[in-house]
Protein backbone atom coordinates (compact mmCIF):
# COMPACT_ATOMS: atom_id res chain seq x y z
CA UNK A 1 0.00 0.00 0.00
CA UNK A 2 1.61 3.52 -0.52
CA UNK A 3 0.51 6.83 0.11
CA UNK A 4 -0.78 9.19 -2.45
CA UNK A 5 1.11 12.02 -2.51
CA UNK A 6 -1.16 14.46 -4.66
CA UNK A 7 -4.27 16.09 -2.86
CA UNK A 8 -2.33 16.72 0.24
CA UNK A 9 -1.89 13.35 0.64
CA UNK A 10 -4.91 12.57 2.03
CA UNK A 11 -5.97 9.49 0.49
CA UNK A 12 -4.20 5.56 0.21
CA UNK A 13 -5.26 3.56 -2.77
CA UNK A 14 -5.25 -0.17 -2.29
CA UNK A 15 -6.84 -2.58 -4.27
CA UNK A 16 -10.42 -4.21 -3.36
CA UNK A 17 -13.63 -5.54 -5.60
CA UNK A 18 -16.94 -3.83 -5.45
CA UNK A 19 -20.46 -5.75 -6.40
CA UNK A 20 -23.62 -4.00 -7.10
CA UNK A 21 -25.20 -3.73 -3.52
CA UNK A 22 -21.84 -4.16 -1.66
CA UNK A 23 -21.54 -1.35 0.92
CA UNK A 24 -18.88 1.06 1.46
CA UNK A 25 -17.57 2.94 4.14
CA UNK A 26 -18.37 6.49 4.12
CA UNK A 27 -15.14 7.47 4.04
CA UNK A 28 -13.92 5.90 0.34
CA UNK A 29 -14.03 7.09 -2.74
CA UNK A 30 -13.49 4.55 -5.73
CA UNK A 31 -11.95 4.23 -9.02
CA UNK A 32 -12.07 1.72 -11.77
CA UNK A 33 -8.99 -0.14 -11.47
CA UNK A 34 -7.02 0.28 -15.12
CA UNK A 35 -5.96 -3.13 -15.70
CA UNK A 36 -7.99 -5.74 -13.34
CA UNK A 37 -11.45 -6.00 -14.47
CA UNK A 38 -14.24 -5.65 -12.15
CA UNK A 39 -12.58 -4.05 -10.07
CA UNK A 40 -11.95 -1.09 -7.98
CA UNK A 41 -9.28 1.29 -6.30
CA UNK A 42 -10.45 2.41 -2.89
CA UNK A 43 -9.46 5.61 -1.65
CA UNK A 44 -9.49 5.68 2.15
CA UNK A 45 -9.47 9.10 3.17
CA UNK A 46 -6.80 9.93 5.78
CA UNK A 47 -7.20 13.40 6.56
CA UNK A 48 -9.85 15.98 7.85
CA UNK A 49 -13.12 15.45 6.97
CA UNK A 50 -13.58 18.29 6.04
CA UNK A 51 -11.57 18.50 3.66
CA UNK A 52 -14.43 17.17 1.62
CA UNK A 53 -17.22 17.90 -0.02
CA UNK A 54 -20.47 17.90 1.63
CA UNK A 55 -23.57 18.12 0.28
CA UNK A 56 -26.61 17.58 2.41
CA UNK A 57 -30.05 15.59 0.98
CA UNK A 58 -33.87 16.24 1.85
CA UNK A 59 -35.99 13.37 0.00
CA UNK A 60 -38.82 13.79 2.24
CA UNK A 61 -41.26 16.23 0.27
CA UNK A 62 -39.73 18.21 -2.24
CA UNK A 63 -36.18 17.40 -3.27
CA UNK A 64 -33.73 19.97 -1.75
CA UNK A 65 -30.18 19.53 -2.16
CA UNK A 66 -27.76 22.09 -0.77
CA UNK A 67 -24.43 22.45 -1.15
CA UNK A 68 -21.64 24.86 -0.50
CA UNK A 69 -22.99 27.60 -2.47
CA UNK A 70 -26.60 27.13 -1.39
CA UNK A 71 -29.20 25.04 -3.55
CA UNK A 72 -28.12 22.73 -6.49
CA UNK A 73 -31.02 20.90 -7.31
CA UNK A 74 -30.62 19.21 -10.47
CA UNK A 75 -33.36 20.94 -13.08
CA UNK A 76 -33.75 18.28 -15.55
CA UNK A 77 -36.10 15.11 -14.55
CA UNK A 78 -34.12 12.39 -15.66
CA UNK A 79 -31.25 14.12 -13.08
CA UNK A 80 -33.53 14.56 -10.17
CA UNK A 81 -34.18 11.19 -10.36
CA UNK A 82 -31.18 9.29 -11.03
CA UNK A 83 -29.70 11.48 -8.01
CA UNK A 84 -32.69 10.20 -5.73
CA UNK A 85 -32.06 6.34 -6.84
CA UNK A 86 -28.33 6.39 -5.84
CA UNK A 87 -29.30 8.13 -2.57
CA UNK A 88 -31.49 5.24 -2.02
CA UNK A 89 -28.60 2.79 -1.82
CA UNK A 90 -26.37 5.54 -0.29
CA UNK A 91 -22.54 4.07 -0.10
CA UNK A 92 -23.48 1.28 -2.36
CA UNK A 93 -23.07 0.19 -5.84
CA UNK A 94 -25.86 0.90 -8.09
CA UNK A 95 -25.88 -0.94 -10.93
CA UNK A 96 -26.34 -0.04 -14.88
CA UNK A 97 -28.59 -2.48 -14.68
CA UNK A 98 -30.65 -0.76 -12.24
CA UNK A 99 -29.94 2.48 -13.38
CA UNK A 100 -31.67 1.63 -16.61
CA UNK A 101 -34.75 -0.37 -15.06
CA UNK A 102 -35.80 2.45 -12.92
CA UNK A 103 -35.49 5.26 -15.76
CA UNK A 104 -36.50 3.29 -18.51
CA UNK A 105 -38.67 0.72 -17.48
CA UNK A 106 -36.77 -2.01 -19.76
CA UNK A 107 -36.90 0.95 -23.06
CA UNK A 108 -33.98 1.95 -22.98
CA UNK A 109 -31.88 4.88 -25.49
CA UNK A 110 -30.03 3.36 -28.21
CA UNK A 111 -26.61 5.06 -26.88
CA UNK A 112 -27.70 3.47 -23.19
CA UNK A 113 -24.14 4.20 -21.73
CA UNK A 114 -23.30 7.20 -22.86
CA UNK A 115 -26.68 8.85 -21.70
CA UNK A 116 -25.87 7.59 -18.11
CA UNK A 117 -22.09 8.72 -18.30
CA UNK A 118 -23.37 12.46 -19.52
CA UNK A 119 -26.23 12.31 -16.68
CA UNK A 120 -23.87 11.58 -14.08
CA UNK A 121 -21.26 14.56 -15.27
CA UNK A 122 -24.48 17.02 -15.23
CA UNK A 123 -25.20 15.71 -11.95
CA UNK A 124 -21.71 16.16 -10.52
CA UNK A 125 -21.25 19.37 -11.97
CA UNK A 126 -24.55 20.66 -10.87
CA UNK A 127 -23.95 19.46 -7.05
CA UNK A 128 -19.72 19.95 -6.64
CA UNK A 129 -18.69 21.76 -9.80
CA UNK A 130 -14.88 21.29 -9.01
CA UNK A 131 -13.70 18.19 -10.79
CA UNK A 132 -12.28 16.46 -7.86
CA UNK A 133 -14.96 16.74 -4.78
CA UNK A 134 -17.63 15.74 -7.90
CA UNK A 135 -15.38 12.32 -8.54
CA UNK A 136 -15.56 12.40 -4.76
CA UNK A 137 -18.82 12.31 -4.38
CA UNK A 138 -20.23 10.42 -7.26
CA UNK A 139 -17.94 7.85 -7.82
CA UNK A 140 -17.68 5.46 -11.33
CA UNK A 141 -17.19 1.90 -10.69
CA UNK A 142 -16.89 -1.30 -12.71
CA UNK A 143 -20.56 -2.14 -12.51
CA UNK A 144 -22.43 0.99 -12.06
CA UNK A 145 -22.22 4.30 -9.84
CA UNK A 146 -22.00 4.86 -6.01
CA UNK A 147 -22.94 8.13 -4.10
CA UNK A 148 -20.61 8.92 -1.09
CA UNK A 149 -22.65 10.33 1.61
CA UNK A 150 -22.91 10.50 5.27
CA UNK A 151 -26.42 8.94 6.41
CA UNK A 152 -26.14 12.19 8.59
CA UNK A 153 -26.78 14.54 5.55
CA UNK A 154 -29.82 12.36 4.31
CA UNK A 155 -32.94 13.12 5.96
CA UNK A 156 -34.86 9.77 5.28
CA UNK A 157 -32.12 7.72 6.81
CA UNK A 158 -31.76 10.28 9.68
CA UNK A 159 -35.40 9.72 10.09
CA UNK A 160 -35.16 6.26 10.17
CA UNK A 161 -32.30 6.27 12.74
CA UNK A 162 -34.71 8.28 15.19
CA UNK A 163 -37.78 5.99 15.10
CA UNK A 164 -35.41 2.46 15.52
CA UNK A 165 -34.05 5.09 18.59
CA UNK A 166 -37.09 5.63 19.69
CA UNK A 167 -38.19 1.85 19.29
CA UNK A 168 -35.75 0.79 21.50
CA UNK A 169 -35.73 2.84 23.92
CA UNK A 170 -40.12 3.07 24.09
CA UNK A 171 -40.42 0.10 26.97
CA UNK A 172 -37.78 1.57 29.38
CA UNK A 173 -37.94 5.38 28.43
CA UNK A 174 -41.09 6.86 26.54
CA UNK A 175 -40.46 9.97 27.40
CA UNK A 176 -37.26 9.88 25.58
CA UNK A 177 -38.76 8.05 22.83
CA UNK A 178 -41.88 10.72 22.88
CA UNK A 179 -39.15 13.63 22.50
CA UNK A 180 -37.24 11.40 19.64
CA UNK A 181 -40.38 10.76 17.33
CA UNK A 182 -41.84 14.69 17.75
CA UNK A 183 -38.30 16.04 17.16
CA UNK A 184 -37.86 13.85 14.24
CA UNK A 185 -41.48 15.11 12.33
CA UNK A 186 -40.61 17.90 10.97
CA UNK A 187 -38.40 16.20 7.91
CA UNK A 188 -41.52 15.32 6.53
CA UNK A 189 -42.69 18.15 4.41
CA UNK A 190 -45.11 16.43 2.07
CA UNK A 191 -44.81 12.87 0.12
CA UNK A 192 -41.71 11.19 -0.07
CA UNK A 193 -40.07 12.07 -3.50
CA UNK A 194 -42.93 14.05 -4.05
CA UNK A 195 -41.19 16.43 -7.33
CA UNK A 196 -39.17 13.67 -8.84
CA UNK A 197 -40.02 11.23 -11.50
CA UNK A 198 -41.16 7.52 -10.28
CA UNK A 199 -40.17 4.38 -11.78
CA UNK A 200 -41.15 1.12 -10.58
CA UNK A 201 -37.96 1.37 -8.37
CA UNK A 202 -38.91 5.03 -6.47
CA UNK A 203 -42.12 3.64 -6.58
CA UNK A 204 -41.73 0.97 -4.59
CA UNK A 205 -39.28 2.51 -2.17
CA UNK A 206 -41.56 5.67 -1.57
CA UNK A 207 -44.41 3.13 -0.43
CA UNK A 208 -41.98 1.56 2.15
CA UNK A 209 -40.83 5.38 3.33
CA UNK A 210 -44.75 6.40 4.08
CA UNK A 211 -45.20 2.85 5.50
CA UNK A 212 -42.69 3.82 7.84
CA UNK A 213 -44.16 7.08 8.28
CA UNK A 214 -47.49 5.20 9.20
CA UNK A 215 -45.08 2.95 11.97
CA UNK A 216 -43.86 6.14 13.26
CA UNK A 217 -46.76 7.83 14.02
CA UNK A 218 -48.46 4.91 16.02
CA UNK A 219 -44.97 4.68 17.60
CA UNK A 220 -45.25 8.11 18.74
CA UNK A 221 -48.77 7.78 20.20
CA UNK A 222 -47.68 4.71 22.18
CA UNK A 223 -45.05 6.79 23.54
CA UNK A 224 -47.79 9.43 24.07
CA UNK A 225 -49.72 6.68 26.09
CA UNK A 226 -47.02 5.40 27.76
CA UNK A 227 -46.01 9.20 29.40
CA UNK A 228 -49.68 9.21 30.36
CA UNK A 229 -50.87 12.02 27.63
CA UNK A 230 -53.83 10.07 27.01
CA UNK A 231 -56.45 12.54 27.56
CA UNK A 232 -54.91 14.76 25.13
CA UNK A 233 -54.03 12.17 22.31
CA UNK A 234 -57.93 11.35 22.18
CA UNK A 235 -58.31 14.29 19.81
CA UNK A 236 -55.13 13.82 17.96
CA UNK A 237 -56.32 9.82 17.25
CA UNK A 238 -59.88 10.55 16.52
CA UNK A 239 -58.59 13.22 13.75
CA UNK A 240 -56.34 10.29 12.16
CA UNK A 241 -59.22 8.03 12.00
CA UNK A 242 -60.89 10.24 9.43
CA UNK A 243 -57.81 9.95 6.90
CA UNK A 244 -57.10 5.82 8.22
CA UNK A 245 -61.09 4.53 8.68
CA UNK A 246 -60.19 0.86 8.29
CA UNK A 247 -56.26 1.17 10.45
CA UNK A 248 -56.91 -1.02 13.89
CA UNK A 249 -53.84 -0.07 15.94
CA UNK A 250 -55.37 3.44 15.83
CA UNK A 251 -58.52 1.92 16.97
CA UNK A 252 -57.16 0.37 19.52
CA UNK A 253 -55.18 3.25 20.90
CA UNK A 254 -57.60 5.31 20.91
CA UNK A 255 -59.99 2.64 23.12
CA UNK A 256 -57.12 2.87 25.02
CA UNK A 257 -56.86 6.05 25.49
CA UNK A 258 -60.55 6.68 26.60
CA UNK A 259 -60.46 4.05 28.78
CA UNK A 260 -57.47 5.13 30.56
CA UNK A 261 -59.28 8.62 31.46
CA UNK A 262 -62.23 6.65 32.56
CA UNK A 263 -64.19 6.64 29.44
CA UNK A 264 -65.11 3.29 28.95
CA UNK A 265 -68.75 3.60 27.35
CA UNK A 266 -66.80 5.59 24.59
CA UNK A 267 -64.32 3.03 24.26
CA UNK A 268 -66.68 -0.04 23.76
CA UNK A 269 -68.43 2.80 21.36
CA UNK A 270 -65.78 2.82 19.23
CA UNK A 271 -64.93 -0.99 18.80
CA UNK A 272 -68.36 -1.66 17.65
CA UNK A 273 -68.24 1.25 15.38
CA UNK A 274 -64.83 -0.16 13.57
CA UNK A 275 -66.88 -3.69 14.04
CA UNK A 276 -69.65 -2.59 12.03
CA UNK A 277 -67.29 -0.79 9.10
CA UNK A 278 -64.90 -3.80 8.53
CA UNK A 279 -68.49 -6.33 8.46
CA UNK A 280 -70.01 -3.68 5.87
CA UNK A 281 -66.78 -2.78 3.59
CA UNK A 282 -64.79 -5.54 3.80
CA UNK A 283 -66.36 -8.82 5.32
CA UNK A 284 -63.90 -9.39 7.77
CA UNK A 285 -64.30 -9.23 11.74
CA UNK A 286 -61.62 -7.13 13.86
CA UNK A 287 -58.21 -8.78 14.41
CA UNK A 288 -57.34 -10.86 17.61
CA UNK A 289 -55.44 -8.09 19.37
CA UNK A 290 -58.30 -5.23 18.79
CA UNK A 291 -60.91 -8.09 20.70
CA UNK A 292 -58.45 -8.16 23.59
CA UNK A 293 -57.95 -4.56 24.15
CA UNK A 294 -62.43 -4.93 23.95
CA UNK A 295 -61.83 -7.41 26.80
CA UNK A 296 -59.71 -5.63 29.02
CA UNK A 297 -61.82 -2.18 28.77
CA UNK A 298 -65.02 -4.90 29.42
CA UNK A 299 -62.82 -5.84 32.47
CA UNK A 300 -62.08 -2.16 33.64
CA UNK A 301 -58.56 -3.67 32.83
CA UNK A 302 -56.97 0.08 32.06
CA UNK A 303 -56.55 2.18 35.19
CA UNK A 304 -58.06 5.29 34.89
CA UNK A 305 -54.97 7.51 34.87
CA UNK A 306 -54.75 11.40 35.62
CA UNK A 307 -53.17 13.47 33.05
CA UNK A 308 -49.56 13.81 32.89
CA UNK A 309 -48.56 16.92 34.98
CA UNK A 310 -46.83 18.21 31.37
CA UNK A 311 -49.42 17.17 28.69
CA UNK A 312 -47.96 18.29 25.48
CA UNK A 313 -47.20 15.36 23.42
CA UNK A 314 -45.29 17.78 21.18
CA UNK A 315 -46.07 17.88 17.36
CA UNK A 316 -47.32 14.46 15.95
CA UNK A 317 -45.28 13.39 12.92
CA UNK A 318 -46.52 14.51 10.22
Amino acid sequence: MRLRTEHAGCFTPVEAEVTPGAHVPPYAVHRPHGSVAGRCEVFLFRGDLSEVCVVKFNVLGRLEVIGDAGDCVPSAPKQRQLLVLLLTNANRVTSTETITSELWSGSPPARLATTIQTYVYQLRRRLVGDDWKAMDLIATCPSGYLIRADVENIDMYRFEQAVQRARTCLAMDPENALQLLSQAQPMWRGAAFADVPRGPLLQAHAARLEEFRMEALELWIEAGLRSGRHRELVAEITSLILLYPFNEQLHGQLMRALAMGGRRREALEVYQRLRRTLQRDLGVEPTRALKEIQQRVLMDNFPSLSCHPDARVGPRPA
